[in-house]
């Protein structure tokens, strides 16, 4: 009994998420709608801006509210001249102030270090080509059934496809 309720409960929350794509895509939004509480607040002054010997103080204000450190160099995010996110430009690493929305600013500061060529930019793209890859990998595998792979060496080991 309890098994047939969930599967009422997930075929109607199916339906509700086609029902609103369906919505969507007659209004012509293909986006979701912004959360309010990832980005700041409407009329705040942003500035996106790498990281100079001045700004070492709030630096190590949001290494020490995530507890980590910095890996320079660094952009910069002030909300109002609050400086409330760095990015690593070396290796992607990110310091956000844990008390402020910071998901649209993040978005913003991935994209510019993107313009700059950063390691973040690339290291982002990289992994969604393998992910990609690999589940494309998965997928024909299981469409394929188990009679298409090609059988190896009886001594070959595990497959590296995964």
């Amino acid at each position: 009994m309890t098994h047939d309720l969930h599967l009422l409960m997930a075929a109607e929350r199916t339906r509700e998420i086609e029902r609103r794509a369906e919505l969507a895509r007659r209004n012509g939004s293909n986006r979701r709608a912004p959360d309010r509480e990832a980005s700041p607040a409407a009329g705040a002054d942003l500035m996106i801006r790498t990281a100079t010997p001045d700004d070492a103080a709030a630096v190590e204000r949001l290494a020490q509210l995530e507890g980590r450190e910095a890996h320079t160099p660094l952009l910069l995010a002030e909300v109002d001249g609050h400086v409330v996110a760095a990015l690593s430009l070396a290796d992607g690493d990110v310091l956000s102030d844990p008390f402020r929305p910071t998901t649209a600013v993040l978005a913003l500061m991935r994209l510019r270090a993107s313009q700059l060529g950063g390691h973040a930019a690339r290291r982002r793209r990289r992994t969604g080509t393998i992910a990609r890859i690999r589940s494309a990998l998965r997928w024909s595998e299981r469409a394929a059934g188990p009679a298409a792979r090609a059988p190896g060496p009886p001594d070959s080991g595990p497959s590296l496809v995964r």
